[in-house]
């Protein structure tokens, strides 16, 4: 019996406190496979149930499992509570017990039906993006580097046609074509960027981290070139008798001569001819117009794309910051209760002595 989907990576990356009675430790298992990522939280004592389960397999004799973390007992102990470095311990040993079984050669264990019905995803759970795997991670890099090259080819072929009022209206229709592409390739950079995260987390090796986050920075850069392109205003060229101008009164209503424009304070404002528009007729203006609009949607899109980068990153220092004041609080701990036990220690043998 093999699970449905795959699995691609496996952690125990936090634990918590339960609040409820009695008081126990929740571990969080999170599994990654092609089709979702979900989070699993269990108790040490389902963890042994699994372990016992999994001894208790027909044959189990033969294949050898992984150490399994055992209950706490120690000498000096008074309570069975475990302490913080106790239980930053445990955790990662379960991790360990779970990522020897996943990963073994002899998938006995890993194939056995309490292990997939122990790790399968909630019956609840919503099915979410598909996660990103090493392969598909490349592939989609490749199709974004692409997706750069035709938007800049776009971008340019635009600004030749604009540079004749002939092809301004076919110019207009490219740069909205363009714009919505670039949205989409913003996007998919964002899906790039969480993927390779994931990866990252999953246990991918650091040297090839570090070689993708410079390809996905590179690609950024290319992102902030596309939105400087996008937003560019071309002055259209025009000939001596592009100058002159027939306007037509449908035109002069448009652009406002016809009817000033009140203000609350202050002379009327007149709309004022430019040579952007003194070529196009009322179809041109109008997708001048919703070309401004587009640039204005752009900007904001990508003012949301760093403002969300610099969140990320804010997000990122700060769980930084968490581990490690939680390194120093256990690390605290850890020389108090030392240096406690080796106080009773000291009192044990001068009674002894």
């Amino acid at each position: 019996m093999s699970p449905a989907a795959p699995i691609q990576s496996l952690s125990v990356p936090t634990h918590s406190e339960s609040t409820t009675s009695p008081p126990h430790t929740v571990y969080t298992i999170r599994i990654t496979t092609p089709a979702q990522t979900y989070s699993l939280p269990t108790r040490y004592s389902a963890l042994l149930s699994l372990h016992q389960s999994l001894q208790a397999l027909p044959g189990a004799s033969h294949h050898p499992l992984p150490p399994f973390p055992q209950k706490r007992s120690s000498f000096f102990s008074l309570t069975s509570h475990l302490s913080p470095e106790e239980t930053l311990a445990r955790r990662l040993a379960l991790e360990t017990y779970l990522r020897t079984i996943l990963s073994s050669r002899d998938n006995f264990y890993s194939t056995s039906k309490p292990f997939i019905d122990f790790l399968a995803p909630p019956a609840s759970l919503t099915p979410s993006k598909p996660a990103l795997s090493s392969t598909t991670w490349l592939d989609l890099h490749t199709k974004l580097q692409t997706q750069a090259r035709n938007l800049t080819s776009s971008f340019s072929k635009r600004d030749s046609l604009l540079s004749s009022p002939a092809t301004s209206a076919q110019a207009h229709t490219i740069n909205a074509s363009a714009k919505k592409e670039l949205v989409e390739f913003l996007t998919q950079l964002e899906d790039l960027r969480a993927g390779l995260k994931e990866l990252e987390n999953g246990g991918m090796v650091q040297g090839e981290c570090a070689r993708r986050w410079e390809m996905v920075r590179a690609l950024e850069e290319k992102g902030e070139v596309l939105g400087v392109m996008s937003g560019r205003r071309v002055v259209v060229k025009q000939s001596p008798k592009d100058e002159q101008d027939a306007r037509t009164p449908a035109k002069d209503a448009l652009l406002g001569a016809a009817k000033p424009a009140g203000r609350a304070l202050g002379a009327a404002a007149k709309g004022k001819e430019t040579a952007t528009t003194r070529a196009l007729d009322n179809q041109g203006l109008l997708q001048l117009q919703q070309q401004y609009m587009d640039d204005q949607d752009g900007k904001l899109e990508e003012l949301t794309a760093a403002i969300r980068r610099q969140r990320g990153l804010g997000e990122m220092i700060g769980e930084e910051l968490e581990v490690q004041k939680e390194t120093m609080d256990q690390l605290e701990h850890g020389i108090d209760r030392t240096t406690k036990n080796l106080k009773n220690a000291q009192v044990m043998a001068r009674r002894l002595g």
